[in-house]
């Protein structure tokens, strides 16, 4: 069952025990709210005006643990008030309790669309509409299973339609040998996969509501909210439309595998992605120059690209990832810019077109008149983007190994990888 985006998700009814080491006994709901903001939110009633004098304070639910939390309230002179209280800082852990788990569940709130629609015959011979989803994917000694939530076929129309906040997918992860594990252990791999299902969407998804649990059920971890996920559903992304079942547990052991190589290849693998994201969702002058930061950031993490120019870089690196660097032809008007400035490829065409863009134009690069409307071509610097995060995406799928369909979005077709990724 997928919860009404537009309506909040009761994680608890309980009581605040304890406001600022002061003893209290006031009944709350704890709601989850995903539109318009996300957030968690704690809701009291049944207190007079003038109850709480001050912006936050640090409270204790009964049966959690204390957090600090931003106090607000509203009613009038002659009506009980209501009060929320809202953790300053979420996702905020509020059970900890030191026990080795089982197993940990969470939702995805706007993930890609990683399942897909099939048919099952009942017993009378009839067909029937399922969801197939992902295989499972293992990891490093982990199992990750993720299911998809609700009417896949409807999913797509509503976020779109209302640009909402939702949840899409719920996810399981226990140890493939069903052994226990610590908190610390499993946190990294969450994180992971909001990335790599993030890369896959071409936008923010969120994990929200973490809940782990120990070998008779219980629950003895507990993390409320999320990082802030992108809105509505359809970006543009590598992602083939119509998935396979094996896309996600064929690729992301080797991004966990690049995730976890060391601290450093992990920051550098996720600023890369954060820019790569934004450029995605970004306006077209700003997504170029966020593109190139994502990809010099990527190079970084490929051992076998040495320090050098970034236009050296990249055209080392389409070269042994054999990866095309010419304009496509059907960018008419990236190829009159490019004839314009004498560019000799798609690399230069970014490179020096973010460089004009950084540094005011000083070579007047941007003043290029389209020959057909005759005004700056606002097509030409859309395709430039265009070539940069399809650029990212292919070059980053090739170090993971992937050899199944992608979208190019500068064609908007299905291709495949064949052969091998690298080339001497």
């Amino acid at each position: 069952m997928q919860p009404d985006p537009r309506e909040p998700t009761i994680l608890a009814v309980t009581r605040i025990i304890e406001v600022d080491g002061s003893p209290a006994d006031i009944p709350v709901k704890v709601e989850f709210h995903m539109n318009p903001s996300t957030k968690v939110v704690i809701r009291a009633t049944g207190f007079g005006p003038g109850k709480w004098s001050f912006p936050a304070a640090e409270i204790r639910l009964d049966g959690y643990n204390p957090f600090r939390a931003i106090i607000g309230g509203q009613g009038g002179p002659n009506t009980d008030m209501e009060w929320w209280f809202i953790p300053a800082i979420q996702p905020v852990s509020v059970i900890e309790k030191q026990v080795p788990l089982a197993a940990v569940h969470c939702t995805v709130l706007n993930g890609p669309k990683i399942s897909s629609i099939g048919t099952q015959e009942h017993a009378d011979g009839s067909l029937g509409l399922i969801t197939i989803n992902p295989t499972p994917i293992t990891a490093d000694g982990w199992l990750i299973e993720i299911r998809f939530q609700g009417d896949i076929r409807d999913q797509g129309k509503t976020f779109n339609r209302e640009q909402v906040v939702g949840v899409t997918h719920s996810v399981r992860i226990i140890r493939k040998d069903r052994t226990s594990f610590e908190v610390d252990e499993v946190m990294p791999l969450l994180e992971a996969l909001r990335w790599f299902l993030s890369f896959t969407r071409g936008a923010f998804c969120g994990m929200a509501n973490v809940k782990g649990q120990d070998q008779v059920g219980a629950c003895v971890f507990a993390e409320w909210g999320t990082l802030r996920p992108q809105p509505g559903s359809v970006w543009a992304s590598w992602h083939p439309g119509i998935p396979r079942e094996e896309m996600l547990s064929e690729t992301f052991p080797k991004f966990w595998e690049m995730y976890t190589h060391s601290c450093k290849q992990r920051d550098k693998l996720t600023w890369a992605l954060t820019w790569y994201l934004d450029s995605n969702t970004s306006s077209i002058h700003a997504g170029i120059v966020l593109t190139q930061m994502a990809l010099e950031k990527l190079l970084s993490t490929m051992p076998e690209i040495k320090p050098n120019s970034i236009r050296t870089q990249l055209r080392k690196a389409c070269c042994r990832k054999a990866v095309s660097k010419d304009i496509p032809e059907q960018f008419e008007s990236l190829q009159e810019m490019a004839n314009e400035n004498n560019w000799a490829d798609a690399v230069d065409a970014l490179v020096k077109t973010r460089n004009a863009l950084i540094h005011a134009d000083s070579k007047g690069l941007l003043d290029y008149q389209d020959r057909k409307t005759g005004h700056a071509s606002l097509t030409a610097l859309s395709e430039i983007h265009m070539f940069g995060q399809w650029l990212f995406e292919v070059l980053l799928l090739k170090q993971l190994d992937y050899r199944g369909q992608f979208r190019n979005r500068m064609t908007r077709r299905l291709e495949s990888f064949s052969g091998h990724n690298d080339s001497p």
